[in-house]
Order: C-alpha cells, then sequence, then structure tokens
C-alpha cells in the first residue's frame, strides 16, 4: 500500500510539472506542497478575530493540549505535513500521547495518508519543551561539552539516548537538536551555553555522539543552524544577523561540525539559519518593501543547494527555522518566504505563518493554492520541489511509517511511564551536572571558609532559585555535619540598602548572576567603577557589580555563580574567592517530594560543601 501510494505520488508530481494541470490536479498538488510544510499550533482561540491578533489589539493565548476538530480537520483536509509543538502544548504524559495519537490519527485520514512530522525543540539546558517535572531535562550542551576533556563523547551519546527515548515514548518524531553552532562569539545573545564548545573538533564529535544517541531511539535529530549562528550579535528572532567570516573562517569553523556529520553519521536533518553570509553568497533579492537585500542564507540556492547538497554531499532534509522569525519575516510575505525557501532548496518550510483563528485555517489554504499556482508558473523550481516532495515522503516511509500502528493509548502511557524521568535517566542528569560544571577557585582557602561560614547572604535573579539554594545549602550542611548556616537571601531588584545589612551581618556571599545576559543588562564593569547621579542602578536597585564590591569592602569570603556562560573576565573575577558556573539555572518545585529539584544548583551546593 505504501508504495503503492509513493508511486501514484511521483505520477501526479510529474503530470502537475509537465504540463498545464487540471483543477483536480493542482487540488493534488496543493496536498504535495502541505507536506512541506511544518505548522505551528501553540495556541487556537477560535472566537478571536484574526486581525486584531495580528494588529496586537488582542492576544490569543489559550494552547492546544487537545486537538481541536477544526484543526484536525485542516490536517486531513490539506495533507499536511508536520507541526512543531511547543511548552504550552505539553503538560503530562497522558495529555501528549493523547495529542500525538490525535494528531497522527488525523493525518492518515488525509488523501495521503503520510503520517505527521511532530517535532519538539528538547536541546537541554536553556531551550526545553517538555515540563522539567515529568521529562528530564539535563544541563545543556554548554555542560555536556565541558565533559569532553576527561569523558569524551560518551555522555553525549547517552544524552542522546535519554533525550531520544523521552520522546519517542510520547509520540515525538522530530528533535529540533542537537544545535552544532560553534560558539565564537562570547556576546551570541541566542547560542551561547547552547553550544557544546568554541572548538569545532569538539563541537562535530559531541552533536555526532548526540544525534547517534537520539535517532537510535528512533527519533530524527537536526543539526542546526546552518551554515552556522555561533559567531552573532543579534538574534534572528529579532533581526537578520550577518556573518564576516572569511572562506577559512567559515569551512574550518562554521562549516566543519555539518561536514564532519555528514560525512560520518547518518544525517537526515539540518535546519537554516536566517543569517546573511555575504562571502558564502553575496547576492541580492528584492524584499517586500522593493529594497535590495544580501540574500539570507534561508532562502540561498547558492548555500543550501550549491553548497550543502552539491559540494557537502548532503542528502538528508533540509528544514528552514521559523519563517515567522524577524529575520525573515521583517522582510518577506508568507508565501514569498516559503516559495523562496523551497527556490533554494528548502524540504520544509517551518511556521510559515500562525494557525490562531478559524481564518487562519481559511489563510493557510490560500496559501496552498497561490503556492501551487506559483510553482506552475515558475519553471525553475519545478524539479526541486518534485525532488524534495518525494524526498520527504521516502524519509516518512523510512524513518516513522510506524507512527500511526495500533496500540492502546493506555499502553502508550504505561509503556511512557516507565521510559520518562526514570532512575537511570535521573542519575544521568545529575551526573552531567556534576561533571559539566566549571570551577576557578581564586582564593585556596575559599572552600574551608565556605565549610565554617555560619551566615550566608545569598543574592539570585529569581526567587525559586534562592529557594532552591537554601533548601541545598542546609541539606548538604546537615548531611556532612557542618555547622548549620543561616541563610539570607535577597533578589537583585531589593533596594541596596537590604544588602549592605545583609552583607554585614553575613560570613559568606553568594551572589548568582544569569551569566554574561545579566552582565550585558546590567551594563559592563566600567559602568559601574563610580557612583553618579545618572547611574540608573547605582542608588536604590544596585548591580551585581556594586554587591560584589560592597562585600569586597567589608573583606567577605564571596562566591560568584555564573548560572550560564563563564564569565572569564578579570574585572569581574578579582571580586571573588571562587567563581563557578553551572550552565543552567533552572529549578522547579516538585509537589511530590515537597522539595525543590534542581540538578545544577544541587550540584553547585555538593561542589561548595563536599
Amino acid at each position: 500500500m505504501k508504495s503503492t501510494l509513493l508511486a501514484v505520488t511521483i505520477v501526479v508530481l510529474s503530470i502537475f510539472f509537465i504540463w498545464k494541470p487540471s483543477k483536480a490536479e493542482m487540488g493534488y498538488a496543493e496536498q504535495l506542497l502541505a507536506q512541506k510544510i511544518m505548522l505551528d499550533i501553540r495556541y487556537y482561540c477560535p472566537e478571536l478575530d484574526s486581525d486584531k491578533i495580528k494588529s496586537g489589539e488582542v492576544k490569543c493565548t489559550i494552547p492546544i493540549t487537545e486537538l481541536p476538530e477544526e484543526i484536525a480537520e485542516l490536517i486531513s483536509e490539506t495533507s499536511l505535513g508536520g507541526v512543531i509543538l511547543f511548552a504550552d502544548n505539553l503538560e503530562s504524559i497522558g495529555q501528549i500521547i493523547q495529542l500525538t495519537s490525535d494528531l497522527q490519527q488525523a493525518a492518515s485520514k488525509s488523501k495521503l495518508a503520510q503520517p505527521l512530522f511532530i517535532s519538539v525543540d528538547q536541546e537541554g539546558g536553556r531551550v526545553v519543551r517538555l515540563p522539567r517535572e515529568i521529562a528530564t531535562s539535563f544541563t545543556g550542551n554548554m555542560s555536556i561539552g565541558n565533559t569532553y576533556e576527561l569523558e569524551g563523547t560518551h555522555l553525549a551519546g547517552q544524552v542522546g539516548e535519554a533525550i531520544g527515548a523521552e520522546l519517542n515514548a510520547l509520540g515525538i518524531n522530530v528533535n529540533h537538536a542537537p544545535t552544532v553552532d560553534v560558539n565564537v562569539n562570547p556576546n551570541n545573545p541566542v547560542i551561547n551555553v547552547r553550544s557544546f564548545s568554541n572548538d569545532p573538533a569538539v563541537v562535530a564529535q559531541m552533536g555526532i555522539a548526540t544525534l547517534k544517541g537520539m535517532q537510535s531511539q528512533g527519533v530524527l535529530a537536526t543539526l542546526k543552524h546552518f551554515p552556522g549562528h555561533g559567531d552573532t550579535d543579534v538574534d534572528s528572532h529579532h533581526g537578520l544577523p550577518i556573518v564576516h567570516h572569511d572562506e577559512d573562517m567559515i569551512t574550518n569553523v562554521d562549516l566543519y561540525p555539518f561536514q564532519q556529520a555528514i560525512d560520518n553519521a547518518n544525517v537526515n536533518m539540518i535546519m537554516t539559519a536566517h543569517i546573511q553570509y555575504p562571502k558564502l553568497d553575496n547576492s541580492m533579492v528584492i524584499n517586500k518593501f522593493e529594497q535590495k537585500m544580501i540574500r539570507p542564507a534561508t532562502i540561498s540556492k547558492v548555500i543550501l543547494t550549491d553548497l550543502l547538497r552539491e559540494k557537502m554531499g548532503y542528502k538528508g532534509l533540509i528544514i528552514t527555522d521559523a519563517l515567522d522569525m524577524a529575520g525573515i519575516a521583517d522582510f518577506f510575505t508568507p508565501v514569498e518566504a516559503t516559495l523562496n525557501t523551497f527556490a533554494a532548496g528548502a524540504d520544509i518550510a517551518m511556521m510559515p505563518m500562525k494557525i490562531r483563528t478559524q481564518s487562519d485555517i481559511d489563510g493557510f489554504k490560500s496559501l496552498l493554492k497561490s503556492l501551487a499556482l506559483r510553482v506552475n508558473e515558475e519553471s525553475e523550481i519545478k524539479n526541486t520541489i518534485q525532488q524534495s516532495v518525494q524526498r520527504v515522503i521516502n524519509t516518512k516511509h523510512q524513518f516513522i511509517a510506524d507512527s500511526t500502528a495500533s496500540q492502546s493509548i493506555e499502553a502508550k502511557i504505561s509503556n511512557a511511564q516507565k521510559i520518562l524521568a526514570s532512575k537511570k535517566h535521573r542519575l544521568l542528569e545529575q551526573q552531567l551536572a556534576h561533571r559539566g560544571i566549571v570551577s576557578n577557585i581564586q582564593n585556596q582557602d575559599a572552600p574551608s571558609l565556605i565549610k565554617t561560614a555560619k551566615n550566608i547572604h545569598l543574592v539570585t535573579p529569581k526567587r525559586r532559585q534562592a529557594n532552591a539554594l537554601k533548601q541545598f545549602i542546609n541539606e548538604k550542611a546537615a548531611s556532612n555535619k557542618m555547622t548549620p548556616k543561616n541563610v539570607s537571601s535577597l533578589s537583585i531588584r531589593a533596594p541596596k540598602n537590604e544588602h549592605m545589612t545583609s552583607i554585614e551581618q553575613s560570613d559568606l556571599v553568594i551572589v548568582a548572576v544569569d551569566g554574561i545576559h545579566s552582565l550585558v543588562i546590567d551594563g559592563g564593569v566600567e559602568d559601574h567603577s563610580t557612583t553618579t547621579a545618572t547611574d540608573k542602578l547605582s542608588q536604590n536597585k544596585p548591580s551585581y557589580i556594586d554587591i560584589l564590591k560592597m562585600a569586597k569592602q567589608q573583606d567577605k569570603s564571596i562566591v560568584l555563580v555564573s548560572l550560564n556562560l563563564p564569565i572569564n573576565n578579570h574585572a569581574v573575577e578579582q571580586y571573588a574567592d571562587w567563581v563557578i558556573t553551572t550552565f543552567d539555572d533552572s529549578a522547579y518545585y516538585d509537589e511530590n517530594t515537597q522539595r525543590y529539584m534542581s540538578p545544577a544548583l544541587d550540584a553547585l551546593t555538593t561542589l561548595m560543601l563536599n
């Protein structure tokens, strides 16, 4: 049946691309083009007006946790190729399995009867979609990368396997991970700790191990963001970055992990980056404002076809990053953006438009009609799209043909409950948190000073982090039979005089910062060297630097904790006796155990107090 359907698909595609198609053939062409689209179904508000949502007058925030009939019909009527789910869609094991099962059931009723790509971004660390309470999240790529020197790729592969097993058990068959961007720009606002390393060789090996681990569990992994997002100072969610690397840097840094993976692993999906790379493609494109601009990689045939497919030898699927991100959406309409990506060689256009209301559903159908008409008119991309549709369907037959296999919801839930957040996975999560931590002792007496301290002043960005750290400090002190710790905590937003009082009464000050993010928000060190009337933070709301200075002036023991990137800045480190980086700042309260959970913060306190 599957081979017959594929043969029919190829015949219809040939008809569509050889002569002027009939209305029925155009309708079938729309079905085929829908296979090349992955939609965001995060929210749905059928009662709201789509125009008011688009204008910002109202906002749709009702998450899809059960599949609405209208969305199910959309999938069945159009033969939609895939969806991407977000944290809002994912609440519990039973709910997720019911949702993914219903999505596949809707897909099975379509004319093409192809299973859906059901995808998420489950990278670990900063970027997770599954609730941390029910799934294993891990401390992220940079934490994994930091284990390379002692562990090699062992932990990377194990983490990939665990993530893949948990996603597969839930009916999720595509993970948009791992990130194989090389973190060569410490001020990168979007990648940073999502990268394994600033060493392309380490990134390549860790990325390959993670990919193989995920795919060993039946989940398609996605290498991203091609041709490389590691040296940008603009987040493509909010703007269009440009990379001015020369050819040597591009070949030996940016492209290196992708080339190594293509040569040494079964790579099935690569995601594009909304980035301009003049050394790779400096051709111009006309945007929706009738202005000329350098062509972004996502819509560059030179980059996606000539480079990635022909020169680098890649045979798998190319998926775009979200087309509703500012890096593309600010310059192109949904039709033009989607058509341009297809012409460039992309197999799947992700999130070309939002589905929030019934009128958006109608709008998506209109988008498909417009694409079919344009494809029929523009002979240059006909062969490209024909090959692409076949590649998408072949991949589904090869990797997710069993997605619609009959198994009761109850059986799926029972199986998933044994896999998600299993004891084995939780132990691996904690193991990574401990082995991935970075410690830089400035004062050799710091460990003993911390253990003997009775009064601790704790500064954190978020209240939940403070509560978790208090809990872990008290637990570690008790288990190690240390002097009980009196821990006071204040947010960075607390008035300066309150911090001053608490510091005066303490033996030890622990200042936890959001890594590079907080230091950028608060300004560079030079902005806090003197107190002026115009300094917004110096009077009532201190910066982290102010607090470190206050503690230093009072000769207190100081631990500086970067919850994300290593600080590596002497102007900041000079105030601390001990600088520690955890790579993850997440913490949550577990109702079952009535205590806070955080592998990263648990590892931090173990390091300090063991």
